[in-house]
């Protein structure tokens, strides 16, 4: 019997010896709040992901990963920082075996959008080329950015 869906396949115990992580295994998600990385983070979850860092700049930009933690009964790991700093990068990526990395900065002219997206992205990358376990790290940008 084939699944029906994509979650169905992700769930299927066939196919958990073929993940990339177990489900215990550390995920990094960057920018987690926004719009994208927060149904991201609920993608992880719903297919069984229990152990997700969530990288925003502020406890006030937490509030909606807040609810999903209430939705599926999880606590989720919550870092609070700036890419800009490299510690904050080698702290985020600590122990962690995926890194989706979904964070943008604000930027208003082009030097703005330069340091908050090209630095930030090589500051993470620079940490977690530093990190053996890392399996896999997954940039998402856009050309508006």
């Amino acid at each position: 019997m084939h699944p029906t869906s994509i979650s169905e396949s992700i769930q299927s115990d066939s196919l958990d010896k073929e993940r990339l992580i177990p489900q215990t295994g550390k995920i990094l998600v960057t920018g987690a709040n926004g719009f994208i990385a927060s149904r991201l983070v609920r993608n992880l979850l719903s297919t069984g992901m229990v152990n997700i860092r969530c990288l925003v700049r502020s406890e006030s930009n937490a509030s909606s990963l807040r609810k999903l933690e209430y939705e599926f009964g999880v606590e989720l790991e919550l870092v609070y920082g700036d890419l800009l700093s490299p510690q904050v990068c080698r702290s985020a990526v600590e122990d962690v075996l995926v890194v989706y990395h979904l964070a943008v900065g604000g930027g208003k002219n082009f030097p703005g959008s330069v340091m908050n997206t090209v630095v930030t992205t090589r500051n993470l990358l620079d940490a977690a080329s530093a990190e053996p376990g890392i399996r896999r790290f997954v940039n998402v940008s856009s050309l508006a950015i």
